[in-house]
């Protein structure tokens, strides 16, 4: 499951399968609940996500206070990888 997700993550699709394997080697898998967070904004910036299955909300804080949906992330969804960079 791990090396179908990230073969559909831009950043590795071009991998050949040996590279894909090693890379799924050294990857964790995360299974969230429902409205748990993967991770908040001033946390270390020291992980590359890959959505496999389902879907995570991406939001935001307002300056008021209100929580604001910026966008939805499916399978081969990348996320925190700028921070990683």
């Amino acid at each position: 499951a791990l090396v179908r997700a990230l073969a559909d993550c831009s950043l590795f699709a071009g991998l050949d399968e040996a590279t894909l394997l090693a890379c799924a080697r050294v990857a964790r898998e995360q299974s969230l609940t429902p409205g748990q967070e993967l991770f908040q904004r001033g946390d270390p910036g020291d992980r590359l996500y890959v959505v496999a299955r389902g879907r995570l909300r991406i939001a935001v804080n307002s300056s008021e206070g209100r929580e604001l949906s910026v966008r939805f992330a499916g399978p081969g969804a990348m996320l925190g990888e700028i921070a990683v960079i």
